[in-house]
């Protein structure tokens, strides 16, 4: 069993950059244990994703996704359909990760954090995006992801740069999640959360 724990909101090393790695460093005995502990922790916490420094550490740069189908089963189609979220993704760890859009589609959608429970907040993310990581093995990659894929990319590798989903929260939306659910924002279209937030609509 994994002997990492995630760390609370007031932890100072959610808001901390971290540090570098090389390619070769990847393949130490101790990050590919570390792997497998975050994957342990992301099936611990049903969590879809995990970044490094959730567990108050700053070192290596790395983000571990899995999305089951046991989750996706768990949420209704009108929240699944609008992001595409319609088939698992296996696990992965990827090692200092990059990001940039790809066109000037941003969707707007309600999200939570294992870092801090029991809120959601309305967060623009950009569509379609392209990601240079290193694989687990060491190996440079690239990655085209679009809706929920994508949006899941954003919000860990916003973690490794030492960003937390309340902190790009559209203004007033931050909510405990008993409103979250009672006003069921979960089921807003993008456009709608938009609008409800006064952002600009991008999609």
């Amino acid at each position: 069993m994994s002997s990492l724990n995630i760390v609370g909101p007031d932890h100072p090393m959610l808001h901390t950059l971290v540090r570098p790695i090389t390619p070769e460093q990847i393949n130490h005995p101790v990050t590919q244990a570390l792997i497998f502990e975050m994957q342990e922790l992301l099936r611990k916490t049903s969590s879809v994703g995990l970044a490094i420094n959730q567990v108050g550490l700053d070192y290596p740069p790395m983000i571990v996704i899995e999305d089951l189908q046991a989750y996706i089963d768990q949420v209704p189609m009108e929240r699944r359909r609008p992001f595409l979220r319609d088939t698992p993704i296996p696990f992965h760890a990827l090692f200092s990760p990059t990001m940039e859009p790809r066109g000037n589609d941003v969707c707007h959608a309600f999200v939570s954090c294992a870092s801090v429970p029991g809120v959601w907040g309305a967060v623009p993310y950009h569509w379609s995006i392209r990601v240079t990581a290193y694989n687990e093995e060491g190996k440079e990659i690239l990655i085209n992801a679009i809706g929920w894929y994508s949006l899941i990319l954003q919000h860990e590798i916003n973690h490794l740069e030492g960003i937390v989903f309340t902190d790009i929260a559209l203004k007033g939306s931050v909510m405990p999640s008993r409103t979250f659910f009672a006003k069921q924002w979960g089921l807003k279209t993008s456009s709608e959360i938009a609008r409800a937030f006064g952002a600009k609509e991008e999609v």
